[in-house]
């Protein structure tokens, strides 16, 4: 039995990974209107940085990270992905 993965099963896991990367930053990121003050640009510096941060996370740190974020704020998602991606650089 050959170990290759078919065309059709590589196809779906490269979407996959993009979807739940959406999923997460969509939770993560700030609904709410933000002033230009320090950063002159804070929702293209907020964007850019959930895109570092979420770009690194696995298909299975996406679905954990849901789950246990699908019932707090944005505020409190953000800490706890924060604090994931953390523990995953440090492996």
């Amino acid at each position: 039995m050959s170990s290759r993965i078919s065309p059709r099963s590589w196809a779906a896991r490269s979407r996959a990974r993009p979807a739940a990367h959406s999923i997460i930053y969509a939770k993560l990121i700030g609904k709410e209107e933000m002033l230009p003050e320090v950063p002159v640009t804070p929702h293209a510096d907020e964007e850019a940085m959930l895109n570092r941060m979420v770009g690194c996370l696995r298909i299975d740190d996406c679905r954990k990270l849901y789950d246990r974020t699908r019932d707090m704020s944005g505020t409190e998602a953000l800490v706890l992905a924060q604090a994931c991606v953390m523990n995953r650089d440090r492996a």
